[in-house]
């Protein structure tokens, strides 16, 4: 059986345990386990734990951490004027959020980030972040990627959401799976009724326009299986 001396030996295994993780995150892609857990022990932390549905933050809070999901799936979700539940997107362990809202001229979260399963959440506050990116090239250009990524990611999410129809966004969510396609036959990567939500709209709404585009010639429907047949949209 272990024994622990203190809370030194404490901390020693709970940034061990937490060192597996972090290596596989994009964060702390490229750095050795010995380099993570040096980083570890020289910076404040903590470590929260959350039943699904519980809010991690809420949209108007002021970020003041850097997070990243320990264990578990979270959301970040928000309400549109009509009260509807839009997801913005799905966040799994070991990614990381609120590094854009970290060093913004406002910090204030723009979204709801909610646990979608019981999770565990690292938050590293804003000035031992601001000193890990400062002495550590490899996790400053990780930072600056995933910024970068989210920003396109958004874009993207944005000109979805603009779409003036359900078939126009779904037709155009279909074909951003396009590219790991085989024979046009794609594999829808969320249940009906997380595209649904999505989307933003019922699952009853999603089917039928899923059947209106089967009677229109556009895909042919088999469970998660999408087949193209009109390359015209693409």
């Amino acid at each position: 059986m272990l024994q622990l001396r203190g809370l030194t030996d404490f901390y020693h295994i709970i940034n061990f345990i937490m060192t597996k993780t972090l290596i596989k995150s994009t964060l702390f892609k490229g750095l050795t386990e010995p380099e993570i857990n040096s980083i570890l022990s020289s910076i404040n932390y903590k470590i929260e734990n959350f039943t699904k549905g519980d809010f991690i933050v809420g949209s108007g809070d002021i970020s003041n951490s850097a997070h990243v999901v320990l264990k578990g799936v979270v959301g970040g979700e928000s309400m549109d004027n009509s009260g509807k539940i839009v997801k913005i997107e799905t966040i799994y362990a070991p990614d990381s959020f609120a590094l854009a809202f970290l060093f913004a001229e406002s910090s204030k979260y723009l979204v709801d980030v909610i646990a979608h399963s019981d999770a565990q959440i690292l938050s590293i506050p804003r000035n031992d972040f601001l000193t890990i990116i400062q002495e550590n090239p490899i996790v400053l250009n990780n930072t600056l990627q995933l910024i970068s990524n989210k920003f396109i990611f958004l874009i993207k999410k944005l000109k979805f959401l603009t779409q003036n129809t359900i078939k126009q966004k779904l037709l155009q969510y279909i074909q951003n799976l396009s590219y790991k396609s085989v024979n046009n036959i794609i594999i829808l990567d969320r249940t009906q009724q997380e595209l649904a939500e999505y989307i933003g709209v019922t699952r009853p709404a999603l089917a039928r326009a899923f059947s209106e585009m089967e009677e229109e010639g556009d895909i042919i429907k088999k469970g998660k299986k999408i087949i193209l047949t009109n390359n015209d949209n693409e």
